[in-house]
């Protein structure tokens, strides 16, 4: 990836059908290097999916508690809503993940 993005920095912003950029993929993948990667080359935190969904939001599901840490220490914000005007911690509560309640 640090190859790819030193011959095209433009990629950084690159998003599939749904919004997500290479900074959602590496949070689905729970790859808590290529997210520092990322938003060490200025990936966009505050970028959101189709669906209103912020990187934490995703974050939040897949529970990685470091991630969520990483991702609020370089700024996210915690009280982003979605397209549904929920929350980073309310789809935590609502969906048990109890780790990730913790993390944020």
């Amino acid at each position: 990836m640090k190859y790819l993005l030193e011959r095209d920095p433009s990629l950084i912003s690159v998003a599939d059908s749904q919004s997500h950029t290479p900074l959602f993929s590496a949070v689905f993948r729970g790859s808590s290097s290529a997210i520092k990667l990322l938003l060490e080359r200025r990936a966009d935190l505050r970028a959101l999916d189709t669906y209103g969904n912020s990187v934490l939001h995703h974050a939040v599901n897949i529970e990685k508690s470091s991630i969520i840490k990483l991702l609020l220490d370089r700024g996210s914000d915690v009280n982003r809503q979605n397209a549904q005007g929920r929350t980073p911690l309310h789809l935590a509560i609502v969906g048990d993940h109890s780790s990730a309640v913790k993390a944020l």
